[in-house]
């Protein structure tokens, strides 16, 4: 390439980089809020055509009076993301600037421009009004080339310049205009796509904040850094209703909830922090709070780990005020407590008047009037079940409930309940197994209280097994503990109620095997009695059967000497507290819980 050539194309660069003030004025101009649209469109039209004029006052000159420069670029942009008006104003102006300026070439620059304007702003109609679909890249590949096969196509029709000329425009020509519209339209919507990003996370952002500080529970953000004890890092506006103070007062604090909360339930909220990180998984617990001298509340935190930020660990989580649903709780406790014990007392009047009455004491009765007594006596019996079910409960959660302590045998605890429940549902021909493999285990325990535990988890495999089924009991030792099972071949403990399995009033669904009524405190119970006499409950379960397993320390493991011992269990309350053994706090703590 000679020097005059590469002097051509370096003055066409040229011309082209002013065609960045028209990508910059697009960007400015619509994020121009306070302008109307008929301004911004006014507005754009002036400036394209102000960039045009330049553009056409900075031309390549083949020969005298033929002009070279990429308007068609200015024109297309101004109809491609401007719209018909800018695209008038520009296309008027650069016409009358081409007209004026004169030359041979005069009359075919201004046809090389309304032409390339009447191309793109039909483009323009028939990509928002036809197909009616938003800017994308292939509308700016459209408009680049029509950028740059239009003015082609008018040189090629309207001028009679030599060849060399001719072949020298369009090589000057329709390469710079087709890639300064591409590249100035990618650079368009580029910024667009960015502004719909950021638009969009500001009103999620805005959005989230909102919803948050209309929440009645305070979300928080405790952040953990090396060296320092956890504090709030984040909490939303609920800390005014709930704690009375400022949330700028809760995160100003070096230490969580300082002076609302004792030090040794700060001390276990910080374990449990730690527990989920750990254990990655979620926490909770309810702790007291004083707010002021007359005036205290309960709360309950929910957290979760969320991240490792470099050094420091971040969990978040909610608190949530609990007092009206704990003093719910106490209540319903309080009414039930009540009514069982007003009930007992008639209850055993009932029971023993039916017994002598079914016995014969007042003479022989009618077969009708036996077979109502009968019923009523068994009815009564439920009911009386359910009076003392309850009142264990209430006993296990004020902590009222002593265990008498001996050495026993585990065999014949196992046999004793077998024997009660043999003649359970004669009709549905259910039988009983005993696999003992515990070597004559023996393990201390309350035998009244084991008898009753056993007897719940019988009862509740014979309930949920098929007629002719099965329920089997095993007694397994390993030397240091002993394991009592109870399987029966009933269809298994659906997944989403297994975690409910041992909470008041709970009963699975299963219309199509569940043969008996029940109360679902039989489990609560169970296993508050288990953990209390330092014992451990846990179930598997398959499509096949369910297993509950019972396990205990044996006997020498804890009495050498075999005497006896009595122990009351620690009072159950709805924060979780240190029983002295492992599973005791969340059995105890679990019925705690609101009934129903």
């Amino acid at each position: 390439m000679d020097g005059m050539g590469l002097e051509n194309v370096l003055r066409m660069l040229e011309c082209a980089s002013l065609l960045l003030l028209c990508g910059v004025s697009l960007v400015v101009v619509r994020d121009l809020q306070t302008m109307s649209p008929l301004g911004r469109k006014l507005l754009l039209g002036l400036t394209f055509s102000i960039v045009g004029v330049l553009v056409m006052h900075n031309p390549v000159e083949p020969m005298a009076g033929v002009r070279v420069d990429p308007r068609a670029a200015v024109i297309v942009l101004a109809a491609a993301f401007c719209g018909p008006l800018p695209a008038t104003i520009t296309t008027i102006s650069l016409a009358l600037t081409r007209y004026v300026t004169g030359g041979m070439g005069a009359s075919v620059g201004v046809i090389y421009i309304v032409a390339t304007a009447l191309a793109a702003m039909a483009v323009w109609f028939w990509w928002h009004r036809v197909h009616r679909q938003p800017v994308n890249r292939v509308y700016v590949l459209i408009q680049a080339a029509v950028a740059g096969v239009v003015p082609v196509c008018v040189i090629l029709l309207f001028t009679s310049s030599p060849p060399e000329i001719y072949w020298l425009s369009i090589a000057l020509t329709w390469p710079t205009n087709l890639l300064s519209v591409w590249f100035i339209g990618d650079f368009v919507l580029k910024n667009a796509d960015r502004r719909a990003i950021i638009r969009g996370r500001s009103e999620a952002e805005a959005k989230t904040r909102k919803m948050a500080a209309s929440a009645s529970v305070i979300l928080f953000e405790i952040t953990r850094s090396p060296g320092a004890d956890a504090r709030f890092t984040f909490v939303t506006g609920a800390t005014r209703q709930i704690l009375r103070q400022h949330d700028a007062g809760l995160l100003g604090q070096t230490t969580l909830l300082a002076g609302a909360i004792a030090d040794a339930d700060r001390a276990t909220l910080v374990e449990r922090l730690e527990e989920a990180r750990v254990r990655g998984h979620a926490v909770s617990m309810e702790l007291p709070c004083q707010i002021d001298d007359d005036l205290r509340i309960w709360l309950r935190v929910s957290a979760d780990y969320r991240e490792e930020r470099g050094p420091d660990h971040v969990w978040e989580g909610m608190i949530a005020d609990v007092t009206e649903e704990r003093r719910t709780a106490e209540m319903k406790d309080n009414f039930i407590s009540v009514v069982s014990h007003e009930l007992r007392t008639p209850l055993t009047a009932i029971q023993g008047a039916l017994g002598m009455v079914e016995a014969g004491a007042g003479g022989e009765l009618p077969p009708k009037a036996a077979r109502m007594v009968k019923m009523a006596r068994q009815n009564g019996a439920r009911l009386a079940r359910l009076v003392n079910d309850i009142l264990d409960i209430e006993q296990l959660q004020e902590g009222q409930m002593r265990f008498l302590l001996r050495r026993e045998s585990v065999r014949s605890m196992v046999e004793t309940v077998m024997a009660s429940l043999q003649n359970y549902a004669p009709q549905r021909g259910l039988t009983f197994a005993l696999r003992d493999e515990g070597e004559g285990a023996d393990i201390v325990v309350d035998r009244q209280r084991f008898e009753q535990i056993l007897s719940n988890l019988v009862s509740n495999a014979l309930k949920f097994s098929p007629d002719g089924g099965l329920v089997t009991l095993g007694i397994d030792g390993d030397g240091t503990d002993v394991r009592i099972s109870v399987t029966d071949q009933g269809a298994g403990i659906p997944k989403e109620f297994a975690p409910r399995i041992f909470e008041r009033f709970e009963q699975a669904e299963a219309p199509d095997t569940r043969r008996m009524s029940g109360t679902g405190l039989g489990l609560n119970i169970a296993r508050a009695l288990t953990v209390g006499m330092g014992g451990e409950i846990d179930f598997e379960s398959s499509p096949d059967g369910t297993t509950f397993v019972l396990r205990f320390p044996l006997a020498d493991a804890v009495q050498k000497d075999g005497s006896e011992a009595s122990t009351t269990p620690p009072k159950a309350g709805l924060a979780e507290k240190d029983t002295g053994h492992p599973a005791a706090a969340p059995a105890l703590a679990a019925l705690a819980r609101p009934v129903g």
